[in-house]
């Protein structure tokens, strides 16, 4: 797993307002770091360690949830000073600071 889906793992566990593949994006694209979080978001979901927790209308995934399986994951591998590092790759890592540190 790369350092972005970790993140991502982690995000979607930490801050029940990142849950949301817009939210995700937002923050991405606010530490001007684009990134195609679909494919990583897939990524995770292939591997078990997110769910689909809510639909939109048309049947599209709203918000996702972590698994006991991602929990257990990030519990193992997470390293926070290797993805603050990473952040720090971002032009404007301030905003993703705020909800590792």
């Amino acid at each position: 797993m790369g350092q972005k889906e970790m993140l991502i793992l982690y995000l979607i566990n930490s801050d029940p307002g990142i849950r949301s593949i817009y939210g995700l994006v937002k923050h991405f694209d606010r530490a001007n770091f684009p990134a195609e979080i679909g494919k990583s978001v897939d990524e995770l979901l292939k591997q078990k360690f997110v769910i689909v927790t809510k639909n939109f209308d048309n049947g599209t995934a709203a918000e996702y949830g972590i698994t006991d399986e991602g929990k257990k994951y990030l519990d193992r591998e997470f390293r926070k000073d290797e993805i603050l590092k990473y952040i720090q790759t971002f032009d404007k890592p301030d905003i993703l600071y705020l909800y590792v540190n």
